[in-house]
């Protein structure tokens, strides 16, 4: 598992209109705001004195460092929930969700501008890349009060109902005190909707209130996976954020908002970054030979390699290549997609059918070099 993360072009955009296609589907300068300088971005719909007001979310990623011929079998992206008051859901109608859209379009991976608020996925329906997350699913906390919870840890008080679960890891924010509860602690109680204990010893003081802020983690579909880059010429995956009433251009009822705050890449007092895990399985060389052709060019030639793996081929394929001179590329063969864990087989292939020049299997002293490579975890 590999984590990458975004950087300086993460943020959001806005538009405000007194209706909500207007708003919905802004393209005018005059109507639209961007901000990627931030340290908190928001992703929302809101109507509020007949204003409508839409944010949109743009999450841009390097993912250069995954390896061309690595095939990717899973990830997951995960925001931090922002400090304030990180989520509002006043229209739960069953379109009060966030989503991955893509592929964001937005003009400099490394900036947003006033035109960019068109360009988080298609305007109407977005390709989703991800598991939808509800906002009633969303998991937060308030910290407002504290007490030995009987066994010198702390039980902490919520003023409000928060939506912890025992094995939850969750940060508290930065201005908290006592100042030894700041950071990162593992959710190991919860008594009822308004207490929840944590791993670190309780310590007597005064409180100074804030917010207990938890990962929230999309799972990418085949959609959202295919959308990862892995080439360094075209380094960046391009992801955005956008709310449920926003995506399917479903107007929110009047006087409610649907939010949710997201800490940016620009936030530097913790480990708060947007970041992606990729699962992939990276290709490698299992074993690399050298041979002499004795007849020179103007014959073929058979490549034959035999062993087994302790990785099915069935899961990840075996492939026999050999090296082009002339290109400095390497060519497939054979390869095996069908055998059994630690069971023999064979690969094998013949160069030079149909008058086909070989001369660029050898190299001047007539050497050929072959590989056979396997998938491998990582």
């Amino acid at each position: 598992m590999a984590s990458y993360y975004s950087g300086a072009g993460d943020g959001k955009t806005k538009a405000a209109a007194l209706s909500w296609d207007a708003a919905h589907d802004a393209t005018s300068i005059t109507m639209a705001d961007y901000d990627y300088t931030s340290t908190l971005a928001t992703v929302s719909s809101a109507e509020s004195k007949g204003t409508f007001t839409i944010i949109r979310g743009f999450l841009p990623i390097d993912t250069s460092g995954i390896n061309d011929t690595a095939t990717i079998l899973s990830a997951k992206f995960y925001l931090m929930q922002g400090t304030g008051s990180p989520l509002a859901n006043g229209d739960n109608d069953g379109d009060d969700w966030l989503n991955i859209v893509g592929q964001t379009t937005q003009a400099s991976p490394t900036s947003l501008g006033i035109n960019d608020f068109d360009n988080c996925g298609s305007i109407d329906n977005p390709t989703e890349g991800a598991t939808r997350i509800d906002f009633t699913t969303i998991k937060w906390a308030q910290y407002s009060n504290h007490a030995d919870n009987g066994s010198g840890f702390v039980r902490v008080t919520s003023n409000t109902n928060h939506t912890l679960s025992v094995g939850d890891y969750v940060y508290l924010t930065p201005l908290i005190t006592p100042a030894e509860y700041r950071g990162w602690h593992t959710v190991t109680n919860v008594t009822d909707n308004t207490h929840y204990d944590l791993d670190v010893a309780y310590t007597a003081g005064s409180v100074t209130q804030g917010y207990a802020v938890v990962w929230q983690e999309f799972i990418l579909n085949s959609t959202g996976i295919s959308w990862i880059k892995k080439t360094v010429g075209d380094p960046y995956t391009m992801f955005g954020i956008r709310e449920g009433h926003d995506c399917i251009d479903s107007s929110i009822a009047t006087g409610y908002e649907n939010g949710f705050i997201w800490f940016t890449s620009e936030e530097t007092s913790g480990n708060s970054d947007p970041y992606l895990d990729v699962l992939v399985l990276q290709t490698y060389v299992i074993f690399q030979f050298k041979d002499y052709s004795p007849v020179g060019n103007e014959q073929g030639f058979n490549v034959t390699w035999q062993g087994q793996t302790n990785l099915a081929p069935s899961i990840s394929p075996v492939v026999l290549q050999i090296y082009n001179f002339d290109t400095s590329t390497w060519v497939n063969l054979a390869q095996n997609v069908s055998s059994d864990v630690n069971t023999d087989f064979e690969l094998s292939a013949w160069i030079g059918d149909s008058g086909e020049d070989i001369s660029a299997y050898h190299n001047s002293a007539n050497m050929i070099c072959c590989r056979v490579y396997q998938g491998g975890g990582s």
